[in-house]
């Protein structure tokens, strides 16, 4: 039995995290939130258009809104007036926001996500490949706790299991995200990412028992819980490495775009796609002004400890494969979540 508040594991909790962002949900930030994602209009096509049309959407209740009007809207605004940045960080941040809450991947592919790797003002952190990374590690928290629970007898009519604590299960979870970031990521700073927001709801906030790092570096130190053998797969053997105050591998990079300007539209200056059952034609604005720009080569800033390779690559072990939770799977449980908040 897994409980209501015991599903709630990986993306499905972050989701509905990204929802609640209010002045009465004071969560860390992550590259999931979904009701004001970041973006920088200066460096747009047409940077004042940009901005009016971003922030004219209304955002109001948005968290309530299955069909993320305010962020599809958004979309629009980009491709028209920052057409520039579709490879941007801030553009495929607000794709995995949309895609990790909102929409269901297997039907809707929005434009110019995810980017090829070497393509002008790409992000130097591939978002698509971390929330992917961050998906099959996440899916052996589930298997965790049923196992927890059925160790302790709890079954589907206890309505104990509600509140039952699982720290253990808590820090493995904790070490295998920061390994799937790393991994991806290796000179980026996961927590912006989302591995401060993971150490704010399953370690530090967690209301089903105390929890902290220092206690977490013990506990799976200690030989008494392995990670691999409670159902992590991917990364199990690795969460030890990063589940402790001073992980093995640290990194202070931030994202930042990379490979020169992008200065032409890349599908034209008009073009059309297909999303939400309709078909919208984009006019990119400003083609001329960005022409004429000067490309600059940009770097990641920050500095980085520890090897990442051999450490924090881990393949699953044999018998049945990590189930992958779909964008549809998804959405079911961050509703739930929210419920729950």
């Amino acid at each position: 039995m897994v409980c209501k508040n015991t599903i709630l594991g990986g993306l499905a909790i972050l989701s509905a995290v990204a929802r609640a962002q209010q002045d009465d949900y004071p969560f860390a930030s992550s590259i999931f939130d979904r009701v004001n994602p970041p973006f920088t209009f200066t460096e747009c096509a047409a940077p004042s258009e940009m901005q009016t049309c971003w922030e004219s959407q209304n955002y109001d209740n948005e968290y309530l809104n299955p069909l993320c009007t305010g962020l599809q809207n958004r979309v629009q605004c980009a491709l028209t007036n920052c057409w520039n940045r579709v490879y941007s960080c801030d553009y495929q941040q607000l794709m995995v926001a949309y895609n990790t809450s909102c929409s269901d991947e297997a039907t809707l592919s929005l434009p110019f996500f995810p980017p090829p790797a070497d393509a002008a003002e790409v992000c130097s952190c591939n978002l698509n490949n971390v929330v992917d990374n961050f998906e099959k590690a996440s899916s052996g928290w589930p298997r965790c706790v049923q196992k927890v629970q059925d160790e302790n007898g709890i079954t589907d009519d206890d309505d104990s299991g509600e509140d039952f604590p699982t720290p253990g299960c808590d820090c493995c979870y904790y070490g295998v995200v920061a390994a799937a970031m790393y991994d991806t990521c290796p000179d980026q700073n996961p927590g912006p990412i989302a591995l401060d927001l993971v150490r704010q709801i399953y370690i530090e906030q967690n209301p089903t028992g105390n929890n902290s790092l220092e206690q977490c570096a013990s506990r799976l130190a200690s030989g008494n819980f392995s990670c691999t053998d409670y159902g992590f797969n991917l990364y199990g053997n690795n969460a030890t490495d990063y589940a402790k105050p001073t992980p093995i591998h640290s990194a202070t990079g931030n994202f930042s775009d990379i490979n020169g300007i992008l200065k032409t539209p890349v599908s034209g200056a008009t073009y059309t796609f297909t999303g939400w059952n309709t078909t919208y034609t984009i006019t990119a604005a400003s083609v001329e002004a960005v022409a004429t720009r000067s490309a600059s080569a940009t770097k990641v800033s920050g500095s980085v400890t520890g090897s990442v390779t051999g450490t924090a690559i881990n393949t699953p072990s044999t018998g049945a494969a990590a189930p992958t939770m779909s964008a549809a799977a998804l959405i079911g449980l961050s509703g739930l979540a929210f419920a729950l908040l």
